[in-house]
């Protein structure tokens, strides 16, 4: 199996639940943690990053080179299950030219996950080339902006209806935005993709067309949780993963609610999952 990311990767300084950390972070790296776990991945990884970013890389299948320029760098704070977040570096982790030198292809599957909404698209049109494989999209770049003191602040995904009409599935928190279920249901029904909205305790919510399936999880005690930073991200490859194997979107869902229950009790740096323990 070949799976292709299009994302931020990103230096993380966390402050969790139960930890405090320095690290590779964003959604590529989250993912490659977890992908290196299941039999018969094969994982290429296209990011903008600076050198600054070399002494995290170590096996991560970046496809391009490093830049000159700095590194996407994000500070996570999560208290009491909220998180506040600041980002630096934003200037540089542009996509226009790795756009312009890398596609989609021989691939079975493309994950588009930004984290930050300068990626087009135009630009996920000219990557994805006439690849005709699923398309996950992880739209939390899409939902935000930055203040002046580079705190992350909610924004709408006004680009939405032109980036939809590129994907097939949309795998979104229900954190991501406060009305997350009329979204779902309105691209779902207007653009015809199928939305999975992860809900922490209470799992995930299938929205395809007029269907509304909620996909339960086993609830992990607050006190517990060691780290919930990538949650999203690995339960959102999780799905892609099972989904390329099986084309079933619920075992797919449930697969991936327990393999992200799996990590919240590690640390981002020591992710471990049992695909035996998942259930499906």
């Amino acid at each position: 199996m070949n799976i292709t990311i299009l994302g931020n990767v990103c230096i993380d300084e966390n402050q969790s639940e139960n930890i405090s950390y320095h690290g590779v972070g964003g959604p590529p790296s989250f993912m490659h943690k977890i992908l290196s776990q299941f039999p018969s991945v094969e994982l290429s990884i296209i990011a903008p990053y600076g050198a600054d970013f070399l002494p995290y890389k170590k096996d991560l299948p970046l496809v391009n080179h490093a830049t000159e320029l700095e590194t996407l760098k994000y500070k996570n704070i999560t208290q009491a299950g909220k998180r506040s977040q600041y980002a630096f570096n934003r200037e540089y982790a542009m996509f226009e030219d790795l756009i312009h030198s890398y596609r989609a292809k021989n691939t079975d599957a493309v994950v588009i996950a930004p984290l930050h909404a300068e990626l087009n698209a135009q630009q996920i049109r000219s990557f994805l080339g006439d690849s005709n494989v699923p398309v996950f999209l992880l739209p939390q770049g899409y939902f935000r902006a930055f203040e002046a003191d580079n705190r992350v602040t909610p924004r709408e995904f006004e680009e939405y209806s032109e980036v939809l009409s590129l994907v097939n599935f949309v795998i979104m928190s229900d954190q991501d935005h406060p009305q997350w279920m009329e979204l779902a249901k309105q691209w779902s029904n207007n653009s015809g993709v199928t939305v999975i909205v992860t809900r922490g305790p209470d799992g995930a919510t299938i929205f395809k067309y007029e269907d509304v399936i909620d996909v339960p999880t086993v609830p992990v005690n607050e006190h517990d949780i060691v780290d919930s930073v990538g949650s999203g991200d690995i339960f959102s490859i999780s799905f892609a993963y099972w989904f390329i194997k099986s084309r079933d979107i619920v075992k797919s869902v449930t697969f991936a609610n327990a393999i992200a229950r799996q990590c919240l009790f590690y640390a981002a740096e020591n992710l471990k999952v049992d695909v035996g323990e998942a259930g499906v």
